[in-house]
């Protein structure tokens, strides 16, 4: 049976009786932490006050620590469970209102409260349904600027001004107390943001990113050294207007639309969907006789142009599509045991497609020693031969993704906190499995079909390794189940043995699998 699992914390028994599950709880991140001691001490602070999602931005100490654990004095269930992230912004990603705790005065406009007024407003988004954290920085620092803009709201402290030095465990501990005695206070009044709820951090940041590309294209920022400040400051009015997800959808829908229509052939031209339509027309424009292509050739570019735009527009992810990531496993990246050359080139790219969607599934390959789809497993068949099986004709291929080996693991750098699901396939020993939604014997369904319908998703961008295989497999599947499919071509990467790639964009083709860049996906 195909391994499907939503990805929780575990949980353990030194967390039984406190607050809930971790979406009903605030995060308590870490920045930049140079003292394993003070992570530990946090740790401690924080179990006493109910709290287990413990988040660390680039540690400066060493981590894991058994400093950290002896400090933590039996808050094992915090430190096992925490997670690190490479940013302020990707360990937000899935928050919608932040805070940060700064004793330093900012040069933005942000709402200032103290410890109790701050737990109070965070009490307040969770009641509502959403997931709310808490920014601490370094020991000798604070937070930057950058991670400070990124917050709803600015804690600070009262302490006296002429002994202004508090620990970072000392504030972590203030801080949960007052969101644990929180809990039994009136709930303020707040925004009832209907049926969409309050925009993600994830949802900001890719419209802010979205929103800076429509300023450098349309040259209002002339001076570029002005353009961190008027970012910064626009995110700050954006975060203050606690948005809904649909409003921000609207928003680029706007920016998109403007982008667009105000923009130059030669912009446009940086963008594949955009820039194959126009091949296409020279193409039958050179076909054309004289007399056939002089009369309608105006009119004809107008509508083809008018469909570029249009289709480019129709790419940019939103509500009911999402991010199928096939199999980015060590096995297939270079020096893996089925190494898909430039599979390693793949991971910032999907990455940086990975932030535009709020639903990002993975899938891995998990066969067993052994597995029927292996070479080793037929006496005098070598690699990318081919064998009958029960289902039909298999390549055969070298040992690979074996289950608990390092070349079945994800790749390290793949950075999407937010993908709750993995689809393991191939598991049956007998049985191969390219599809995210079907084994090779078209029978066993790993139940993504309706996983995705239970997610009110209706389109998916496929992107992974390898293209001619478990991709252009998935992609065909995800068609025939109904769904609409976009395949994004520099996010894959291809084996391409005996003309199987150009077998499998033709078959794509065929099905109406759209093919589309990274780049598309934010115009």
């Amino acid at each position: 049976m195909t391994d499907q699992s939503e990805q929780r914390p575990p949980k353990a028994a030194a967390t039984r009786g406190i607050e809930g599950a971790v979406g009903n709880q605030a995060a308590i991140i870490l920045v930049n932490t140079q003292i394993a001691d003070n992570i530990g001490s946090a740790a401690r602070s924080m179990l006493n006050f109910g709290l287990t999602d413990m988040r660390l931005v680039a540690p400066r100490c060493e981590w894991p620590s058994e400093r950290a654990r002896v400090l933590a004095s039996g808050a094992d269930a915090v430190l096992d469970t925490a997670r690190v992230y490479a940013t302020v912004a990707d360990a937000v990603a899935d928050l919608d209102f932040v805070v940060a705790s700064t004793a330093r005065p900012r040069d933005m406009v942000k709402p200032v409260a103290t410890p109790g007024a701050a737990a109070a407003r965070m009490r307040g988004h969770v009641e509502a349904g959403g997931r709310v954290g808490i920014l601490f920085g370094p020991e000798r620092t604070g937070l930057e600027n950058d991670d400070v803009a990124l917050a709803d709201l600015i804690l600070t402290v009262p302490l006296n001004p002429a002994f202004a030095s508090l620990n970072l465990a000392q504030a972590v501990a203030l801080v949960s107390y007052e969101w644990f005695t929180a809990r039994d206070e009136t709930v303020p009044v707040q925004l009832d943001l209907g049926r969409y709820g309050r925009a993600s951090k994830q949802e900001i940041d890719a419209f802010l990113e979205h929103l800076g590309q429509a300023l450098d294209w349309s040259g209002v920022v002339r001076n570029r050294q002005m353009r961190p400040t008027m970012l910064r400051n626009l995110q700050a009015m954006f975060l203050r207007a606690d948005l809904t997800g649909q409003e921000v959808r609207s928003l680029r829908g706007f920016l998109h639309g403007l982008m667009i229509r105000g923009a130059r052939d030669e912009e446009l031209a940086a963008f594949p969907s955009y820039r194959r339509r126009r091949e296409a027309l020279d193409e039958t424009d050179s076909a054309a006789s004289p007399a056939e292509a002089a009369r309608p050739r105006r009119s004809r570019r107008r509508h083809a142009e008018a469909e570029a735009r249009a289709e480019a527009l129709r790419l940019r992810p939103g509500a009911g599509d999402a991010l199928i990531v096939v199999d980015p496993q060590y096995d297939f990246m270079p020096g893996g045991a089925l190494a898909v050359a430039g599979g390693d080139e793949i991971v910032p790219v999907v990455n940086r497609i990975g932030r535009l969607f709020t639903e990002v599934v993975l899938t891995q390959d998990w066969h067993p020693a052994g597995h029927a789809s292996f070479a080793s497993s037929h006496a005098g068949k070598a690699p990318f031969e081919t064998t009958e099986l029960a289902y039909g004709s298999q390549v055969l291929w070298p040992d690979h993704c074996v289950q608990g080996t390092r070349g079945a693991a994800l790749h390290d750098d793949l950075d999407l906190p937010h993908a709750r699901l993995i689809v393991r396939k191939g598991d049956d020993a007998a049985v191969d499995s390219y599809s995210a939604f079907l084994a090779a014997d078209r029978r066993s369904a790993t139940g993504l079909d309706g996983y995705l319908r239970s997610r009110s998703v209706k389109r998916v961008f496929v992107c992974g390794l390898a293209t001619d295989f478990c991709v252009a497999w998935t992609a065909l599947d995800a068609r025939a189940a109904g769904f609409e499919v976009v395949l994004v071509e520099d996010a894959c990467r291809a084996i391409d043995t005996g003309g199987s790639l150009g077998r499998a964009r033709a078959e794509m083709t065929a099905a109406g699998v759209r093919f589309a860049g990274a780049d598309d996906l934010f115009i």
